[in-house]
């Protein structure tokens, strides 16, 4: 090794002695990777947080309570509101519907490399058992926007949405624990799931060993990378469930999927509690690892642009 008489100045001594060692040179990789991410995470989050904002202003009448709640679910991570069904209803599933169309429109467009979506319901979900019907409640939307599609889609049935989500590759399980109404008969619209079923690969509908109450609803984890991914998720009922006052919640923020096993969980994180939540609750109920699976089609789609990426410098068409 040099020692500092063997350098022409003293300051080229001083300047390489703030360069990395070897030693430090991982260290600095995984510090300067964790900068990277940390930016593309904030940027994920404020693009998507944008787009939310702007379709829930397609909307007419309604849209100051959806805006509000959605404000109030970034700004807190966790949003609980109790109350009749005839109030929360309207909110929180015409939000969850704004963001399935937000997740599609991501997906559209390549913001986003992956989504798995899990509804978990007493009974498969609704909006897989009837067909789409592109229709809006009268005085729903502004009528500016009623032949414009694209914006018309927030709005839209969840049919309609889930749908559109299903045809752009996102991830879709619907997990529950019955098919069999009180009657003793198969629940209305199998029949449609089962087309649907056969028709995208990318959905799934398991049956649940149990189900507990406390977990209807549905969660969606989306994004680019095991460090820098979004979950949105919601505790909301079904339309055939009992519809007597509730207790309704939703979730939203970015999470650290490598963070999901309780012991390296802050306590304060509301995302990750709840996605760990969720994600043990499938795993013991219906062997299902959703948070594993998405690691898995991340790394299949990063790996897929590694390959891609040296043959489009080679002027090799891929397309």
């Amino acid at each position: 090794m040099l020692a500092r008489e063997d350098y022409e100045s003293e300051s080229d001594f001083e300047i390489l002695q703030e360069c990395p060692s070897p030693n430090n040179l991982k260290e600095l990789e995984e510090s300067l990777a964790a900068s990277s991410s940390t930016v593309q995470e904030y940027s994920l989050t404020v693009e998507f947080e944008k787009v939310v904002y702007e379709k829930i202003e397609a909307i007419s009448e309604k849209d100051e309570q959806i805006k509000q709640l959605w404000h109030d679910v970034v700004a807190n991570k966790k949003v609980k509101k109790e109350g009749s069904d005839k109030t929360n209803r309207p909110l929180f599933v015409n939000l969850q519907a704004i963001v399935e169309n937000a997740v599609t429109s991501f997906l559209e467009e390549k913001r986003i490399k992956c989504s798995i979506g899990v509804i978990h319901t007493p009974t498969l979900a609704t909006p897989l058992r009837v067909n789409p019907a592109p229709m809006v409640e009268e005085g729903l939307v502004k009528e500016e926007i009623i032949n414009d599609q694209k914006r018309l889609k927030t709005v839209t049935d969840r049919a309609t949405i889930i749908r559109e989500y299903l045809d752009k590759k996102g991830e879709l399980f619907s997990v529950y624990e019955t098919d069999i109404d009180n009657q003793g008969n198969k629940i209305a619209g199998m029949d449609i799931f089962y087309n649907y079923d056969a028709k995208y690969e990318n959905l799934h509908g398991i049956k649940l060993k149990t189900f507990e109450q406390k977990f209807t609803g549905a969660t969606y984890i989306f994004g680019n990378e095991e460090m820098n991914s979004l979950m949105f998720s919601l505790k909301a009922y079904q339309a055939n469930q009992e519809l007597s006052d509730k207790k309704w919640c939703v979730w939203f923020g970015s999470t650290d999927l490598n963070k999901t096993k309780p012991q390296a969980i802050d306590k304060a994180d509301k995302v990750a509690r709840r996605l760990t939540k969720i994600n043990n609750f499938l795993q013991e109920n219906g062997e299902i690892n959703i948070v594993q699976k998405y690691k898995q089609k991340v790394s299949a789609s990063l790996e897929q642009v590694q390959v891609i990426q040296p043959l489009k410098e080679c002027g090799l068409d891929i397309a």
